[in-house]
């Protein structure tokens, strides 16, 4: 490379061999993350992006059941995270109080009168997309809030 840049520096006739590089570190696809126009296409077709979302998923699931340090960190990352929502979020705690009462007690959810939104609980996880944040849960989920059509998920609610 240094001496193809002297030839035309001093302005020698470049050979074809020294033309003929072996392929660069950098010129070669290592670890492939797409693009944003890449990424952007790939989200355009469902299909192929549910493809996607399930070969991510698998590739960290092997690497969670396979790897017990990764395992380990993984759960301890986990707890943490949890205690320290749990310790300073009071609008997390409340969430959580919330869901709990909807999921164990029928009364709470069907006989309260509730003021604009009702919970819907489901018995699988369905799909829905949210009206206040545009997201649409990948695995979907049990408990959405509606009113009149239009679904919010527990996270806006």
């Amino acid at each position: 490379m240094l001496s193809t840049l002297w030839n035309t520096v001093v302005r020698r006739p470049i050979s074809v061999q020294s033309m003929q590089s072996p392929r660069l570190f950098s010129s070669c696809c290592i670890n492939h993350l797409p693009t944003a126009v890449e990424y952007a296409r790939l989200k355009a077709d469902p299909e192929r992006y549910k493809r996607y979302l399930a070969k991510i998923a698998t590739w960290r699931r092997n690497k969670y059941w396979k790897n017990p340090e990764h395992r380990s960190e993984t759960r301890e990352k986990s707890r943490l995270r949890s205690v320290g929502y749990r310790e300073t979020k009071e609008s997390y705690n409340r969430r959580l109080i919330l869901y709990n009462w909807i999921v164990r007690y029928t009364w709470f959810r069907d006989l309260l009168p509730w003021k604009s939104y009702r919970p819907l609980l489901y018995t699988q996880s369905t799909v829905h997309t949210c009206s206040s944040c545009g997201l649409s849960r990948s695995n979907g989920s049990k408990l959405w809030w509606t009113d009149s059509g239009t679904f919010t998920c527990h996270t806006c609610s």
